[in-house]
């Protein structure tokens, strides 16, 4: 779980001339978004689920999520935290166990066609919910990158 906050930061540190991005968060009852400036944390939203959900569903929800998020907040790039396996070049889910028929499934073309933005997947180990987020991103505007190696 750490390592993919790592990366999200390392990715963010990188691409610091974004204006705002968002973050999809998988939990095993909640998936959140959070939603951030290059400056600061904005907002922050949760989406409730009782069951798996198959990849066309989750598409077609937050294809709807996005684009309402998009008509406040002109998103510039996406992360959707994946709690399962990923393709080696990020682009598709391998296999999630918990939840049945995501295996070999495009998701981030799904999204980016939908959207029009770049979404960029990233694995995490389990539905736990990566709770420290916010402060880690918002440590980016403090120029500190050594408070993103650090473990959860």
């Amino acid at each position: 779980m750490a390592e993919s906050i790592t990366i999200i930061c390392s990715l963010l540190a990188m691409t610091r001339e974004l204006q705002k991005f968002l973050v999809i968060d998988i939990g095993s009852s909640v998936i959140k978004t959070y939603i951030f400036s290059s400056s600061d944390y904005v907002v922050e939203r949760e989406i409730k689920i009782n069951e798996a959900l198959s990849p066309g569903t989750f598409t077609v929800m937050f294809t709807e999520v996005i684009n309402l998020i998009q008509k406040d907040h002109l998103i510039h790039l996406i992360f959707v935290v994946i709690p399962g396996v990923i393709d080696d070049k990020g682009r598709c889910v391998t296999y999630i166990q918990e939840w049945p028929r995501w295996e070999n499934v495009p998701l981030s073309d799904w999204l980016e066609v939908r959207v029009k933005r770049k979404v960029l997947l990233i694995s995490k180990d389990s539905f736990t919910l990566l709770n420290d987020v916010r402060s880690r991103i918002k440590n980016l505007n403090n120029k500190k990158p050594q408070l993103f190696e650090q473990s959860v």
